[in-house]
């Protein structure tokens, strides 16, 4: 199909799109090829004065002089010609005309910082020329052409570290700008094959993402702001700047040891040394290429001594910080006991009130259990034992709230050596036990309230109840005497005095 197609671009008029290849000839043209067959035609769509053809099977009964069309999808060609394994998720180009790539290229190297940039919106792409004779291969971008077929799309032939957008944009703040992104990997390119006109616009937007990752600010490719030991405003690069693939190798090795670990120290001490020879309202690129070698060096070399003194002041904060973690879990501790003890004190307040009601009954004033006052008494305590603990809980609750807002105020404010992730972790990995515990008791004061407080508005109830039960018991064991009825008082003297008499007879006989 390739060469079809060739031939096509040769003898007739090709129009290119994004999607698909239109080819706008005469049949004369087609039929006076020599060693052309029409079946090589089969693959594309003929259209004839405007109207799409099923097939050309027609084609013959054409006149010369008509205005045809054939037409082919770029994902027909790709699937036809291309016969190395291409995963799902990459981005699949194809170009055929060398205007048609370079105005893609203009305008896909001039949006370098837009999400909706042709590049920034895939992982991975490969584009595929229909012309020239190029292979490179990069880790998330490659340009092959069509005679060419590799066995595999993409190539990771170095160790070098190159940081992601989100790390970029960490360090570097872009001002007015929340739908940027900075993604150097998207136009990479190995820097040991040499630049053509195909790739030099690749291995200039890379240059640029690169510097913008050493930047403190970047506003636009006109401002940019880079902050060492002097804070300077400069623009991005020259106009007329073509990168040199010597100076990326270097500017790669500073950007990979910066973001490789400790990113905010490491970048302000290359942009110390940078910054000093910088002048300000100039352009970055190319002048940061003088400086760069000797400011890593000279980074290298400090780092160890200034690593040793921020360990030194991390480990010092870290324990003014944790006296304040120490303040905020205390305040949970005496919080939880508060709300214990003072179960303990409604729970002995209901006992004493229930107290002075079974002394009542042990003096036989039982007619006090009856009095409204009572009732109403133990409504009031059964009320009471609902009420003082939520509001204890909800003023504790707000003191706890305060303080760790105190807490968070303070981290964000006097932080200089420890992260706001690792404060995070600390902060959460030494009050979510005491948190717990706190819930944990609070559960408990709710639940025991509520039973106290339904205890106590039913214990008048239960109190007559029990007096009423005594009383029926009472009446219950009086009918046992009621067999002595069956003889009068004064039978029962007549039968004694009569069985005396009788134990005298005996005696005297």
């Amino acid at each position: 199909m390739l060469e079809t197609l060739r031939a096509l671009i040769e003898h007739t008029t090709m129009f290119e799109l994004d999607d698909r290849v239109e080819f706008s000839f005469k049949p004369s043209q087609i039929r006076a090829l020599e060693n052309f067959e029409i079946s090589r035609l089969y693959p594309l769509k003929l259209r004839w004065e405007g109207e799409l053809q099923d097939d050309w099977s027609e084609f013959s009964k054409i006149p010369d002089d008509a205005n045809c069309k054939a037409i082919i999808n770029k994902h027909d060609i790709l699937e036809s010609e291309v016969t190395a394994d291409v995963e799902e998720h990459v981005q699949k180009l194809l170009f055929l005309s060398e205007d048609f790539y370079f105005n893609w290229l203009h305008k896909a190297t001039s949006e370098i910082f837009s999400k909706d940039s042709c590049l920034n919106k895939f992982s991975s792409t490969v584009i595929w020329l229909g012309f020239g004779n190029i292979q490179v291969q990069g880790k998330r971008l490659s340009i092959i052409s069509m005679d060419r077929q590799p066995l595999s799309i993409f190539k990771n032939n170095d160790n070098i570290t190159i940081p992601s957008s989100a790390d970029i944009k960490a360090q570097t703040h872009f001002v007015g700008q929340t739908e940027t992104i900075c993604e150097p990997l998207n136009y990479r390119l190995p820097s040991h094959v040499k630049a053509c006109a195909l790739t030099q616009p690749f291995y200039n937007a890379y240059e640029k993402l690169l510097c913008v990752a050493l930047s403190k600010e970047f506003l636009g490719s006109d401002d940019i702001v880079i902050s060492g030991i002097k804070r300077l405003n400069m623009r991005l690069v020259d106009n007329n700047h073509s990168c040199d693939l010597s100076r990326i190798k270097t500017l790669e090795s500073v950007v990979s040891w910066v973001y490789q670990e400790r990113t905010q120290v490491r970048l302000l001490l290359v942009m110390d040394r940078v910054s000093l020879d910088l002048v300000d309202n100039t352009f970055l690129i190319p002048s940061i290429h003088t400086h760069l070698a000797n400011a890593l060096e000279q980074a290298k070399d400090k780092y160890e001594f200034v690593i040793k003194d921020r360990k030194e002041a991390h480990a010092k904060e870290l324990s003014e910080f944790q006296k304040d973690i120490k303040s905020a879990t205390d305040s949970y501790s005496k919080s939880s006991n508060d709300l214990v003890s003072g179960l303990f004190k409604d729970a002995l307040s209901a006992i004493f009130f229930l107290a002075i009601m079974l002394f009542s009954r042990l003096i036989g004033k039982e007619e006090l259990l009856d009095s409204k006052n009572v009732h109403w008494l133990f409504k009031i305590l059964a009320c009471y034992l609902v009420v003082s603990p939520l509001i204890r809980i909800y003023f504790e609750r707000q003191s706890l709230i305060l303080a760790l807002s105190d807490l968070s105020h303070w981290k964000d404010t006097t932080r200089n050596h420890i992260s706001h992730k690792d404060i995070n972790e600390l902060i959460n990995s030494r009050t979510s036990p005491y948190k717990c515990l706190y819930r944990k008791a609070m559960l408990l004061v709710i639940f025991s309230s509520i039973i106290l407080s339904i205890f106590a508005w039913n214990v008048p109830s239960i109190l007559n109840h029990d007096s009423a039960s005594e009383a029926q018991s009472e009446l219950q064991v009086t009918p046992t005497s009621a067999p002595s009825l069956l003889f009068p008082p004064n039978n029962i003297n007549s039968l004694n005095d009569a069985s005396q008499l009788k134990s005298t007879d005996l005696k005297t006989n």
